[in-house]
């Protein structure tokens, strides 16, 4: 009996060893980006607070130095432009969040990696946000992260409607915001989208 236990325990420890060795040793064949939950040095009330974590591979690690956020302009269903793009140094813990703080009139978007603080600058509206929704965009669980395009990961809307909430539907729009005509968009008065990639030395 001793011997079966034995033998368990140490099939159990060997099958733990390479799970934690190909979890956490070998390196990632492929950069991603994927959601993070918020820790308490991240958690906040504001409107949008998303927070995210990347991988890259070796030949990523060599190139890039900062990842790169841009937020896109869209108003009732059509594309206004885009703001300046906001920048993060690549970390060894490759995690950031991103927050959105509404006051009256005024939204506050901004993002951190818990030492480095950015800001786009303030957006004023001409009435008070009176209904608003916001939530990640990324689908997959590892979401590809590269050098030549931008990757969707968060939106914040404020809604003509005031029961719209962020359901499949709107998210599975708003991820192909690009495209022309799209009826679901119209459903937000001022929608912002924000796009992430990497950035070479």
């Amino acid at each position: 009996m001793r011997n079966r236990t034995k033998w368990i325990l140490g099939t159990l420890i060997i099958v733990l060893g390479v799970s934690v060795y190909f979890n956490y040793f070998t390196p990632t064949k492929e950069s991603y980006i994927e959601d993070q939950p918020l820790t308490e040095k991240f958690k906040t009330k504001m409107a949008l607070a998303t927070g995210y974590h990347y991988q890259l591979k070796p030949t990523d690690k060599k190139k890039a130095n900062q990842v790169a956020v841009k937020m896109s302009y869209y108003e009732a269903g059509r594309y206004i432009g885009e703001s300046d793009v906001q920048y993060l140094p690549i970390k060894k813990a490759g995690k950031f969040t991103l927050s959105v703080v509404t006051d009256n009139q005024i939204i506050y978007p901004m993002m951190s990696d818990g030492k480095t603080k950015v800001e786009w600058s303030k957006i004023t509206h001409d009435q008070p946000i009176a209904s608003a929704t916001g939530m990640t965009l990324l689908a997959e669980k590892k979401t590809p992260l590269s050098f030549s395009d931008y990757q969707p990961i968060a939106f914040y809307g404020e809604a003509f409607k005031t029961n719209l909430t962020a359901t499949t539907a709107d998210k599975d729009a708003i991820e192909q915001a690009t495209a022309a005509n799209n009826k679901q968009l119209a459903a937000f008065d001022y929608l912002y989208v924000f796009s992430v990639k990497l950035v070479a030395k």
